[in-house]
């Protein structure tokens, strides 16, 4: 649910600003598997004007780049209710019900065994018309993304302890400042 509710900020955002049309989320394991195997995971939205009411929708897919470099694209719908347990997962409760079986298959054949262990790693957003990024790499932005945050791994490898950091930072935080606030009250 976290996931959606990112994926639907950064619809947001997109439409926002008018130069960028595409939002490209990436999913890897945690071991960065898909990385290691040159293979590719990705959510794609690519925003248009409806004919009819000039609204603003987007076309969403799943593509995925297997290891021998094949292209699989996964059409993306958008349910209601949640009848398997796969659709608690913020990237397979988008592919359809009856294409789970098949993803799955593809992506244990690659050598991922677990494919609810796929995690959000980063966003994209870019002008559809740029060629540039049009077929980009998923290894050249990983390392773009590395230089620029040094802790960008520990963010995906280790959130739970990262969390756990940040909460234990406010506390702190929180604590000096009621101390501070409350000193004349807490010395009598």
């Amino acid at each position: 649910m976290f996931i959606r509710f990112i994926i639907f900020l950064l619809m947001l955002t997109v439409t926002t600003f008018a130069d960028d049309d595409t939002l490209e989320v990436y999913f890897d394991t945690p071991n960065l598997d898909l990385l290691e195997n040159n293979s590719l995971l990705k959510y794609k939205a690519v925003k248009y004007l409806s004919k009819k009411k000039q609204k603003i929708k987007y076309n969403e897919s799943i593509i995925y780049i297997s290891k021998s470099q094949k292209k699989h694209i996964f059409s993306v719908k958008h349910y209601n209710n949640v009848k398997f347990i796969e659709e608690k997962h913020s990237l397979l409760a988008l592919i359809k019900r009856k294409d789970r079986k098949l993803f799955s298959t593809l992506v244990k054949n690659d050598g991922i065994k677990y494919p609810m262990k796929l995690k959000y790693i980063f966003e994209v957003t870019r002008n559809s018309k740029d060629k540039f990024l049009v077929e980009n790499n998923y290894k050249k932005i990983f390392d773009k993304k590395f230089k620029n945050d040094m802790l960008f791994t520990i963010k995906f490898k280790y959130l739970y302890f990262l969390n756990l950091f940040y909460a234990i930072g406010l506390s702190i935080i929180g604590l000096l400042i009621i101390k501070i606030l409350f000193r004349q009250r807490l010395r009598e």
